[in-house]
């Protein structure tokens, strides 16, 4: 955040804050300082592509969790600029974000249920998913961010969305990682569904962090997770294949 170009002794540098020196945070900030060149050939002059320095190295290690291959969509969308949907794969889970660090369904008349959806360029075999819950209301109120009454997992199979079967319980504790297994599943598309939590009058809107999704298979995972579609609308089910 906060950007700036400065020449010094004939080079220009970008100057910014960053969060990912050892222990760095959102308030507790280092800055970068990464050379930057220009394409005189145009005119004015063009910045060239920044190369990054610095930064925690990127962990290429096989994982079971796949969710940085898929493209992300969600029945809020478009998702208001403050909450980003591509937090739900990134990899990080803060322990005190901001709203760009997770993906949130907060508007003023919350609906009683929202889904979010992970959509595969092939099928992949899963048996597990995780979700890391933010909150700034309890449960049961009807206002604000709460975790949710309850949620599920839906895949895509002959045509229709159909549960997964789950062999461990659901649960929705803020800030921790809220871990469901399932019987394998071979499908391009996975959802999770919650059901707000409700006061009897008015629901709360759900956030989470990080959505992770285990597959039998590991995988390295994406240095970029994979971008959306150009549709701001929800995915239809013909995305999914059958």
């Amino acid at each position: 955040s906060h950007p700036g170009i400065v020449q010094y002794r004939g080079q220009w540098y970008l100057a910014y804050h960053t969060a990912d020196a050892p222990g760095g945070g959102h308030f507790r900030r280092a800055v970068a300082l990464d050379r930057l060149e220009w394409d005189d050939a145009v005119s004015p002059a063009r910045i060239r592509p920044v190369v990054r320095t610095g930064g925690v190295p990127f962990d290429a290690t096989p994982t079971a969790d796949i969710a940085s291959h898929a493209a992300l969509s969600a029945s809020n969308e478009p998702v208001p600029v403050q909450y980003w949907l591509r937090a739900l794969n990134d990899g990080r889970v803060r322990a005190n974000p901001l709203p760009p660090d997770l993906w949130a369904t907060w508007r003023p008349d919350n609906p009683p249920r929202q889904w979010v959806q992970y959509t595969w360029d092939a099928p992949v075999t899963l048996d597990g998913a995780s979700l890391v819950f933010w909150t700034d209301q309890p449960a049961g109120s009807g206002v604000g961010v709460a975790p949710p009454r309850a949620w599920h997992l839906e895949y895509w199979a002959d045509s229709a969305w159909r549960a997964v079967e789950a062999t461990t319980p659901y649960t929705a504790t803020p800030a921790t990682e809220n871990v469901v297994r399932f019987t394998p599943v071979r499908t391009r598309c996975l959802r999770a569904v919650f059901d707000a939590s409700t006061d009897g009058r008015t629901y709360a809107a759900v956030a989470a962090q990080e959505w992770r999704a285990f597959a039998t298979e590991p995988r390295a995972p994406r240095p970029h997770p994979a971008r959306a579609p150009r549709t701001t609308r929800a995915r239809s089910a013909v995305d999914c294949g059958t």
